[in-house]
């Protein structure tokens, strides 16, 4: 019997919530926006909301596209000191991409190959009629166009690409264009290209390169006892962009593989009510994941084989707890081969990072030993960021190891001996955080690495891009100013996204960098610059012609926070018709998790398109909206990080927020704080929570995906909450009495590929609480999306902050069409 079937709690709930109901302003309006007034904001925020990145799969064109060249990533050429990016170039209203080919030693920068002749050869092959500006390349998963996976190769000069679904191979010199068959992504090759390592019903099986014969090198995998696959909700997901959970010996001799065991996963079960075939009954679908609080949350164990015999040598090692929702080991730094192809390595973080080990695993035996173990009162970081990769790496051509910790408050790196396990040096040391490494120079035995808050009086979260020697300590400043610096390392999630480990800011010989700077009220430039910081030319400049007109800049400020003596950093957004003389609503966009640090710090680029777009719409409607990062988030010192540590949402500290608006209000006259309101617009409780830890503040809530962290994954949450919940904690269901405002909460009954996040029982049972204590609150249920929003619920929360905080009418059934959000 499941020991959780949400089913009739949910349906009861869902049935007796408060059907949503335009009522009167929760405060005396402002001056009344007239019908027409109110029609020129929603398509102001509309066009905004359009203008952000485009889902790969669901965008038709280019046309919504608002910043153009915001930030070039360079995909560098062997070990050339030429890299390529996509440019975006635009064309009577549409944009259409080209391959751009920098020549840093020569400075130069022009297109990569006729992309006219391209388009034909093209058209001849695929039998598609093209023309050169029907070509959108598409650098990423996350830019959309209908050339992708590109790749570029000299001697001879050629590109692959994947276009209408097929591989190709584009020969530039003589113009042709010819499909070739190529490995699916979660396919490995050997080292020599003979042999190709994938997974076949959960076992490791081989194929010939060359006569494509195929034989299993493993037998006994199963559904819940599977070799090489990826753990969680995700997995089916992920293996779509990720390769198989293993890695090739360097001589080719040997696969190290991780074997996931999930059969004492008790798991969830969760329904969805509407269906693509029509069905008109609930489908019950059992997700086996570990939750928060679970005994077993699933293990793993990594096993070496023999590709010649199959003989398989497991590690005599404990079996490890998963702690990681899609991206496996081998990609996040977890686990590595030494030089000699004999000893491996791989790092126990614990189920709850409360110490994590450094193993080294001898595959001819199975013997392994523990190098050494960094422990923590709260958690171990390897990173700062919760899905980047762990800002560590292995040197095997020294048997060293660069090592990320917190041991002296700030994030730093520590040079370790792979032999012996002991500390060789201390890399970077001070009142700073290391972000992410660049790129190692062996020659030269010198990182190029990002930092923040390196500079005082300066914004904290500016990342610069620096190079320091690994021996001494001796930092070289390559790029640092009032702004952020993107250096583009493929450790940054969002850097990864756009290309993953393909992308990278500096050349394999480390002679150049490639940057871009900005502010949120500062178009990005990029440039090229030599390994003394010198600039050799510049890059692009974003072209942000195409913003709405009367565009106002988001405004970086700093407040204190609740304490009344920690410096907390935000952005203030205002409408394009803003009037200093008049009153304004202020919203607080929030989103309370100690995995991310959300208010953007650059402008337009990757990691701000989002989360700079969403709340300047919100704000075009005629509001101030406020973002802040308040404490309990990353990317400051380990303190500020582990004030949330216990309590998963306590983080960014909502009563940081209140008290920086309160400080706004007093600096700006036209911030009128008796009608504050607060909106979580992606995953939490941030808005659930303002509204019932500060309901005498915000009278007007919209929570965009309730979530629950007392049943998330467990890999999700368990190293931000520890074993046991603090005393101080409050869930949401015990404070439901405090609710005076107007709550707008929305759900989702499709789980979808995220469900691991939360399952749907936490809403409910809020619900329910709110219910059973006379609550009046209003709900939005989508049936189609997982755990982002749609247009339909995005308008919704716009024509919930208008009639309650405004007290204006907005316009009936807005039509928010185009964006990120349709179905």
């Amino acid at each position: 019997m499941m020991k959780r079937n949400y089913l009739t709690a949910a349906l009861s709930s869902l049935l007796m919530a408060a059907v949503l109901l335009p009522t009167a302003a929760a405060q005396s309006a402002p001056e009344k926006a007239g019908k027409a007034e109110m029609q020129e904001r929603y398509e102001r925020a509309k066009t905004l909301i359009r203008g952000t990145i485009q889902h790969p799969y669901k965008a038709k064109d280019l046309r919504n596209q608002l910043i153009v060249n915001e930030e070039p990533y360079p995909h560098w050429i062997g070990d050339e000191d030429i890299f390529w990016y996509a440019r975006d170039v635009k064309n009577n209203g549409d944009i259409y991409r080209e391959i751009r080919l920098v020549d840093a030693n020569k400075k130069t920068n022009k297109p990569a190959f006729d992309h006219k002749r391209f388009a034909e050869a093209l058209s001849k092959a695929s039998g598609t009629k093209l023309g050169a500006k029907d070509i959108k390349f598409a650098d990423s998963m996350f830019r959309f166009g209908n050339i992708g996976d590109v790749s570029i190769t000299f001697a001879p000069y050629q590109m692959h690409f994947k276009y209408a679904g097929k591989n190709w191979l584009y020969a530039v010199k003589n113009n042709k264009v010819k499909e070739v068959q190529k490995a699916p992504k979660g396919d490995m090759q050997s080292p020599d290209g003979t042999q190709i390592a994938f997974i076949k019903n959960y076992n490791v099986w081989l194929r010939d390169a060359k006569s494509g014969v195929e034989r299993a090198l493993t037998t006994d995998g199963a559904a819940y006892f599977a070799y090489g696959g990826i753990t969680g909700p995700s997995a089916e997901w992920t293996s779509l962009y990720f390769p198989m959970n293993a890695s090739w010996s360097a001589d080719g001799k040997k696969l190290l593989v991780i074997q996931n065991d999930a059969r004492l996963i008790e798991g969830v079960e969760e329904a969805t009510f509407v269906h693509a075939d029509g069905s008109l009954y609930p489908k019950v679908q059992k997700i086996r994941q570990g939750t928060v609080g679970d005994e077993h949350v699933g293990e793993a164990r990594y096993v070496a084989i023999d590709v010649e015999t199959g003989e398989k040598q497991c590690s005599d090692y404990r079996t490890m707890p998963y702690t990681m929702h899609h991206i496996t080991p081998f990609q996040r730094n977890l686990a590595w081969w030494g030089k000699d192809s004999h000893l491996a390595y791989f790092l126990d973080t614990g189920r709850y990072y409360k110490s994590v080990r450094l193993v080294q695993f001898d595959t001819h035996t199975g013997a392994t030993k523990v190098l050494f173990e960094e422990t923590s009162d709260t958690r171990v970081k390897l990173t700062q960021q919760g899905e980047e990769e762990p800002t560590t790496m292995v040197l095997p051509e020294t048997d060293e190891l660069l090592w990320y910790s917190e041991r002296s408050g700030w994030g730093h790196l520590y040079l370790y001996d792979l032999k012996t396990g002991k500390l060789k040096n201390a890399v970077t040391q001070g009142d700073y955080v290391v972000r992410n490494i660049v790129r190692y120079d062996a020659k030269h035995r010198e990182l190029y690495l990002q930092t923040n808050g390196r500079v005082k009086g300066r914004n904290p979260y500016y990342r610069d891009l620096v190079r320091v020697n690994i021996d001494t300590g001796k930092m070289v400043t390559l790029a640092s100013s009032d702004h952020d610096v993107n250096g583009h390392s493929p450790q940054n999630l969002h850097t990864y996204e756009m290309g993953g480990h393909g992308v990278n800011g500096v050349s394999v010989s480390g002679n150049y960098a490639v940057y871009s700077k900005s502010r949120v009220n500062t178009a990005p430039v990029s440039y090229v610059v030599d390994r003394s910081g010198k600039t050799v030319m510049e890059l692009e400049t974003a072209d942000i012609s195409k913003l709405p007109k009367g565009w106002q800049w988001p405004e970086p400020v700093q407040t204190v926070a609740a304490d009344g003596k920690t410096d907390i950093y935000g952005v203030v957004y205002r409408p394009a018709d803003f009037d200093p003389k008049k009153s304004y609503p202020v919203i607080s966009h929030v989103m309370n998790t100690p995995r991310y640090a959300i208010t953007p710090r650059a402008a337009f680029g990757t990691g701000s398109n989002w989360n700079m777009l969403f709340p300047q719409a919100l704000a075009e409607l005629g509001f101030i909206v406020v973002q802040f990062d308040g404490r309990g988030t990353p990317y400051r010192s380990k303190a500020f990080a582990d004030h949330s540590y216990g309590w998963f949402d306590s983080a960014s500290e909502l009563s940081d927020h209140v008290a920086g608006i309160k400080q706004l209000a007093k600096r700006y006259s036209y911030i009128d704080i008796d009608r504050a309101g607060i909106y979580s617009s992606m995953w939490g409780q941030g808005a659930v929570l303002g509204m019932l830890q500060h309901p005498d503040f915000y009278k007007v809530g919209v929570e965009g995906f309730y979530a629950d962290d007392r049943v998330m994954l467990s890999m999700h949450t368990d190293r931000y909450n520890g074993p046991k919940a603090r005393p101080d904690r409050k869930t949401p269901t015990e404070l439901v009495g405090n609710l005076k405002g107007k709550l707008l909460l929305m759900t989702t009954t499709n789980p979808g590929y995220f469900s691991g996040f939360s399952t749907l029982a936490g809403t409910f049972q809020l619900m329910d609480a709110l219910q059973a204590a006379n609550k009046d609150f209003d709900t939005v249920v989508e049936q189609r999306v997982g755990w982002l929003r749609t247009s339909y619920q995005e308008r919704r929360a716009w024509d919930y902050f208008v009639r309650h905080l405004q007290g204006n009418e907005p316009p009936k059934e807005f039509v928010l069409d185009g964006t990120p959000f349709d179905r």
